[in-house]
């Protein structure tokens, strides 16, 4: 399946690094209709599309930053949401990078992200299901950008999505 859509939701409140250790609404099941109460505003998802000029990162805080906020980067907790879907079970690696803490699940299954010796991203084998498979990623930043992107592995190789 193709990485390229994503549904991206945040910031949601970070304050001394607390952010990551709160399970903030989206961790209860993806809603596209929903909003919470965010760090600065209420939070709702919105889709996202690849682009060019942002290479393979997702830049969570620099699209969902409040428009009070001027500033690159904007701290906080924030959600990444997208669908793979795979024509037949599939046994892969999930390859992130990323700034900042993060944490991954794949069909409500938290991913124990390890770095390989030699590897510059954490990883976790994981096995996709035929159909459709959901995948979130949490990201918290207290300095700097929070960006987020996304690989899978196999046997034909390794390639960013």
């Amino acid at each position: 399946g193709s990485l390229r859509v994503w549904r991206i939701i945040g910031p949601f409140p970070n304050w001394d690094g607390d952010g990551h250790n709160t399970a903030y609404p989206p961790e209860a099941g993806y809603d596209a209709t929903a909003a919470y109460a965010g760090w600065y505003r209420a939070a709702g998802w919105l889709t996202w599309h690849q682009r060019p000029e942002d290479g393979d990162e997702v830049p969570l805080s620099r699209l969902l930053r409040p428009q009070m906020v001027e500033m690159d980067p904007c701290p906080g907790t924030y959600y990444a949401y997208t669908d793979l879907t795979s024509e037949e079970r599939v046994e892969t690696r999930v390859m992130l990078r990323h700034t900042g803490t993060a944490k991954c699940w794949l069909n409500g299954r938290a991913l124990q992200l390890e770095l390989e010796p030699g590897a510059d991203t954490p990883g976790a084998n994981v096995v996709l299901k035929q159909g459709r498979n959901a995948l979130l990623v949490k990201l918290s930043t207290a300095a700097g950008p929070a960006k987020v992107a996304l690989r899978l592995s196999d046997n034909a190789g390794l390639r960013w999505l």
